[in-house]
């Protein structure tokens, strides 16, 4: 991710171009709580986050909803 961050913030022109056009939001990581148990694509309740992506519940789903 640093090479790309490096990549996005260098004065190629594409780069250049891509910081004119798109919004970057970068997020380091999503899932922290389910990371700890071992757990890379789950919550710490055993939801599957990338399921959820589209209709997040703010309640159930905190983080996908917050980072929407």
């Amino acid at each position: 991710m640093q090479g790309f961050i490096n990549y996005l913030l260098s004065d190629e022109e594409e780069a250049k171009q891509m910081r004119k056009s798109f919004i970057f939001y970068i997020i380091p990581m999503l899932n922290p709580d389910g990371v700890i148990q071992g757990n890379h694509r789950c919550s710490y309740l055993g939801v599957d986050l990338n399921r959820r992506w589209l209709h997040p519940s703010r309640a159930l789903h905190p983080i996908i909803y917050a980072a929407k």
